[in-house]
């Protein structure tokens, strides 16, 4: 074979190494740059969307809404307008108490005492204490002007021992807003349920608990999953956190996935019971359940937005993370080494082939195969866990196609050149 008419193989592999190389390096400033994230995030939500499986939720897991028509029924007929009496809150629990459920987590906090008197407030937590099993929410922030300064002494019966998490760079409060005190002393425990959203706006992550000064306070979810685990803990080693100590939420589904019951058609069985009367949900729909009680009304301002469903109730974000604690199926990131791999396999690879390939039918057939190669990865990875971050990688694979292609053609274009110099001198 003439030098002159094709550039020897040897050659070409070395300039496909020598572009690998370069395609590697631009890679990996896109990756840790931050250049792919939001790309990266909306590739994670259409997985979930094609992958998700909503039979996979916990059916033990429901919902009590006040949602817009509890909110109508109460105002139509009591004349009862929002906040209601917190005599409505303590018949639910004491329905689901009679019900026999496995834990009740209400979404409220409570840090102000009740318009209608200090009688509601200890109607409520006496039907607090009597339960036993009920979780409310502090909310922590970073905004220190925002929530009142809380002693100390307040906050560490909720807070974590060292070993109870792995050790992550968990995000720090400044300011924290806690239940009155006769609502902490009555409940069974505590966990923060404010959390920041991605930078896009979605709830994707969760932290599993922030610092409170030299305090770790956990989040909702993990509170309720510890305290329903057999051993009453979870293991710390299994958790797969990022750096961040975030939780990756596996939606299971939309909102609406987890039962949920109107908050009215509760209470209203709850007073029927009271009457003699054959009630419109029967307690026995609770045994054993794990029920969260929160808002799904647009006024109430708990709707956020999650990759599956453009507004959900924020209590429905709580119950996928707690599935996920519960049933171990969570989402693990993709560790350093593995990202780092990966780019740099495919870098090589279509550096490389599209290098040593000399038909242009064939190159474009084999940029087909490689840019269906990370979303295959990726199916994969989401089946078995993993959270397989693909547009770094696509990224890569289009990248070294065209500088490899316009190598090539620039490579050739020379040597037709010198060839065509070469015979017109004869």
């Amino acid at each position: 074979m003439s030098k002159g008419r094709k550039s020897r193989p040897r050659q070409r592999a070395i300039r496909g190494l020598l572009l690998g190389g370069i395609v590697i390096l631009v890679g990996l400033a896109s990756q840790y740059s931050g250049f792919l994230q939001t790309l990266e995030w909306k590739s994670w939500d259409l997985r979930l969307k094609w992958l998700a499986q909503p039979e996979k939720a916990d059916p033990n897991i429901v919902l009590i809404l006040i949602d817009q028509y509890s909110l109508d029924i109460f105002e139509k007929h009591q004349g009862l307008g929002w906040p209601w009496p917190r005599q409505l809150q303590a018949a639910l629990i004491d329905y689901l108490h009679q019900g026999g459920a496995r834990a009740i987590f209400l979404d409220f906090i409570f840090s102000e005492g009740s318009a209608y008197g200090v009688a509601d407030d200890q109607y409520l937590a006496q039907a607090i204490e009597k339960a036993g099993n009920v979780f409310l929410p502090i909310a922590l922030s970073s905004k220190e002007d925002f929530y009142q300064e809380i002693p100390l002494e307040a906050l560490k019966r909720l807070s974590l021992s060292s070993n109870e998490l792995p050790p992550r760079a968990y995000p720090r409060a400044q300011g924290v807003s806690l239940p009155l005190p006769l609502f902490l002393e009555a409940c069974r425990g505590a966990g923060n349920v404010f959390f920041k959203p991605d930078e896009d706006g979605l709830f994707r992550r969760l932290p599993l608990a922030f610092y409170y000064q030299e305090l770790l306070l956990p989040a909702l979810p993990l509170r309720l999953a510890q305290y329903l685990s057999p051993s009453g803990k979870l293991s710390e080693k299994s958790l797969p956190l990022d750096e961040q100590g975030r939780l990756i939420i596996n939606y299971h589904g939309p909102a609406g996935t987890y039962r949920s019951y109107s908050a009215a058609a509760v209470i209203n069985s709850w007073a029927q019971i009271q009457e003699g009367q054959e009630p419109q949900v029967s307690p026995a729909e609770f045994k054993d359940k794990i029920v969260l009680i929160g808002a799904s009304a647009p006024g109430l301002l708990d709707l956020r937005p999650t990759p599956l469903s453009p507004v959900a109730p924020g209590v429905e974000i709580h119950a996928a993370a707690l599935d996920n604690l519960l049933h171990q199926d969570w989402v693990r990131p993709q560790s350093k080494i593995m990202i780092i791999f990966l780019l740099i396999f495919f870098s090589l690879l279509v550096s490389l082939l599209i290098s040593l390939l000399t038909r242009v039918w064939l190159q474009g057939l084999s940029l087909l195969v490689l840019l269906a190669l990370p979303p295959g990865v990726a199916w994969l990875g989401f089946s078995l866990g993993f959270w397989v971050e693909v547009v770094v990688l696509e990224e890569v694979i289009v990248l070294g196609f065209i500088l490899a292609s316009l190598l090539n053609y620039a490579f050739e274009g020379r040597q037709r050149r010198f060839i065509r110099s070469v015979f017109s001198h004869y």
